[in-house]
């Protein structure tokens, strides 16, 4: 199968944070998110099941989600993408804001603060069902980063 074709999507490039019971801030890059509902607004995204950051978020039923600007420094991706929170404190140095008790980047397009409604597990990864219960839209008119412009460009500075 090609999945070359798979870069046609609208995906994008986010981080999904969150707190762990020792108040540690968490966090990993993620791909896929996508709205499912507006009524109330429910959103879908998937992670690793073999990463910190999910196991995190499964017990505690909530996240935050940055949308990353084409904008972004590409060690913010490799920090947050290659690295397990477990051992590696991914928002050391990082500049962000605390809304809801979650963590987000400060330069990001927008961050939505989310309750985990369903959880549906593959071998490799989950799918979280979440209701945005709070957002927030960055002031300065920025681009969100596709998977697309990251494939074709950011991911190449990373070596």
């Amino acid at each position: 199968m090609d999945i070359e074709n798979l870069l046609q999507m609208n995906l994008g490039v986010f981080i999904l944070s969150a707190r762990d019971e020792r108040n540690k801030l968490v966090g990993c890059a993620i791909n896929s998110v996508s709205q499912v509902a507006s009524e109330p607004l429910y959103i879908a995204f998937s992670c690793n099941n073999c990463g910190y950051t999910r196991d995190v978020i499964f017990k505690n039923k909530k996240c935050g989600i940055s949308i990353l600007p084409e904008d972004v420094d590409p060690q913010v991706i490799a920090d947050f993408g290659f690295n397990c929170s477990k051992s590696f404190e991914k928002w050391k140095g990082k500049e962000y804001k605390v809304i809801d008790d979650l963590p987000f980047l400060k330069n990001c397009v927008a961050s939505l603060s989310c309750k985990i409604i369903k959880e549906i597990e593959f071998e490799n990864n989950t799918i979280f069902i979440a209701e945005v219960v709070s957002s927030e839209i960055n002031k300065i008119a920025k681009k969100a980063l596709t998977y697309k412009v990251y494939q074709d460009s950011v991911k190449k500075l990373l070596g």
